[in-house]
């Protein structure tokens, strides 16, 4: 072969072998780098997102549990208001019975502990604290007032002269004052 022949073929060769063999091999070596640079971002990313995701988690889960804490308290709170609520509306009742005991025929007294009797059983309808509620209806209601205004027909039953004859006696005795004694005859001969 002539020289500049062998020149042109070496070139070539040289430039095939450059072609075929290094520069794919270059090709996958910057294309392997750049996977791995790629993977290692990705990483990294994915590790961000997560700790973001973990935070998130626990800010929705505090937020949660203070909410469910104000929750509890205001349902704590309305079950004590209700307590206090039928608690006193108990209170009230029953003074009114004792009252209607001693005044048994006042009828204005008789509407009013009926009217409270009716507040009561309400308020026990209303309570939600621990579930164990006696509900007073219309018939419960009158089955205490009909047994505090059974003294009444008790009373009726003695004439006037032995209920004053009785309260002398205890006058005498001196379980009761004058000032008492005054009241209870007036209130005897009021209902003559």
């Amino acid at each position: 072969m002539n020289v500049p022949n062998l020149n042109v073929f070496l070139a070539f060769a040289k430039d095939a072998t450059f072609e075929c063999c290094v520069l794919p091999l270059i090709i996958i070596g910057v294309i392997i780098i750049v996977s791995i640079i790629t993977v290692i971002n990705s990483s990294a990313e994915q590790k961000r997102l997560l700790a973001l995701a973990e935070r998130e988690s626990a800010k929705r889960q505090k937020e949660e549990a203070a909410r469910q804490a104000q929750i509890q308290k205001e349902t704590n709170e309305r079950i004590e208001k209700q307590k206090q609520q039928l608690a006193e509306a108990q209170e009230k009742y029953y003074e009114s019975l004792e009252k209607l005991k001693s005044e048994p025929t006042n009828a204005d007294l008789k509407q009013n502990t009926l009217q409270l009797g009716r507040e009561y059983s309400e308020a026990t309808r209303q309570f939600e604290g621990d579930g164990r509620i006696t509900i007073y209806d219309e018939i419960a209601l009158m089955n205490d007032i009909n047994a505090a205004c059974a003294a009444a027909g008790a009373m009726s039953s003695q004439t006037i002269e032995e209920r004053l004859s009785k309260l002398s006696e205890l006058k005498e005795k001196n379980l009761i004052s004058e000032q008492e004694y005054e009241e209870k005859r007036l209130k005897i001969l009021d209902e003559i």
